[in-house]
């Protein structure tokens, strides 16, 4: 299963191809599901790839991007010779493919299960209803901009999806980038009722969480977390690192270390390019040498677990620019 995708902006390839090849393993027979969270540009880039590549992978995105507004969104934006933001761009490749394939777009929801094998269920838990709804308006409001002739913004994160992953036991939650609004019945608090509940029956068993929303504090609820019955759930925070505010913020960082949990973030690099002090720059110049101005290159945290231990937990490792935080 992948769930989202990202480029490494010094190949254009998408990283988890890069991943796969490195492991030996032909990701055409492998991948059996994909997952795009939501629409964003730092979530769906090089997304086309992996469907072209896993012609065999099943694949699901947020009700939001199968509705009626999207595709006309699309249309909108087609027709008045813009595809507006690369992230409508990719999502109208990815359409493109999927029905060459002959292969659906097929929606998640809370509480939907979309994926089950004897060992490994995958349980859609966002978003809620009322977040879908509010998704509408913002795809909406990004086609009335395209006729408007400015650039479609890409919205909030009312559309983004959450999984939760159980194999033999052994549990994650993959948070996307769900936020948690102060309303009962979207983002966490609406997960976490619906777990309460038991929709699905042991979401708050889980071991592992992808921390929402890059760790930034409009998609952390305390107590989604101390619902979790695992002594030593370990989480995993993903970085964002372009526009003004990075993320996690060195107050984002902080406030996830006080979990008491074990807490990585995939990289510590700067944002940006890897530059060189002026100074290095000028001496190199002077003698001939040409500089290549890099990006910083991708880190890796790998959660594994044994099939069949019950529930047991992760095991965790990471590889720079990863760090553990706590």
């Amino acid at each position: 299963m992948i769930v989202d995708s990202c480029v490494d902006r010094r190949s254009g390839r998408a990283v988890a191809l890069d991943y796969f090849a490195a492991l030996g393993i032909d990701p055409t027979y492998a991948v059996s599901l994909i997952v795009a969270t939501h629409w964003h540009d730092d979530h769906i880039g090089g997304l086309e790839q992996l469907v072209e590549r896993c012609e065999n992978a099943a694949f699901f995105c947020s009700a939001a991007v199968t509705a009626d507004e999207m595709f006309l969104l699309r249309g909108t934006a087609r027709g008045l010779g813009t595809l507006s933001t690369s992230g409508v761009r990719t999502i109208s490749e990815v359409m493109a493919l999927l029905k060459t394939s002959g292969r659906e777009m097929r929606r998640c929801l809370e509480t939907a299960l979309i994926w089950s094998t004897p060992h490994a269920n995958v349980w859609s838990v966002a978003p809620s209803s009322e977040d879908f709804n509010r998704a509408l308006v913002d795809i909406q409001a990004a086609i009335q901009a395209v006729e408007d002739g400015r650039r479609a913004a890409p919205g909030s994160n009312h559309a983004s999806v959450a999984l939760w992953v159980d194999i033999s036991g052994t549990s994650a939650v993959l948070g996307g980038d769900v936020e948690a609004p102060a309303s009962p019945v979207r983002g966490w608090r609406a997960i976490l009722r619906n777990a309460e509940e038991g929709r699905p029956p042991g979401l708050l068993d889980a071991s592992a969480v992808k921390i929402p929303h890059h760790g930034s504090d409009d998609a952390q609820l305390p107590a989604f977390y101390e619902a979790l019955t695992a002594d030593d759930w370990v989480g995993v925070v993903t970085p964002f690192r372009a526009g003004r505010k990075p993320r996690p913020s060195p107050a984002d960082r902080e406030r996830l270390m006080a979990l008491g949990h074990r807490m990585f973030v995939t990289s510590d690099a700067p944002p940006g390019r890897v530059r060189h002090e002026s100074a290095v720059e000028r001496t190199l110049r002077e003698v001939g040498v040409e500089i290549d101005a890099r990006f910083p290159p991708h880190g890796q945290v790998r959660l594994t677990a044994r099939t069949g231990d019950g529930g047991t937990g992760w095991d965790a490792e990471h590889w720079p620019p990863a760090i553990r935080l706590a």
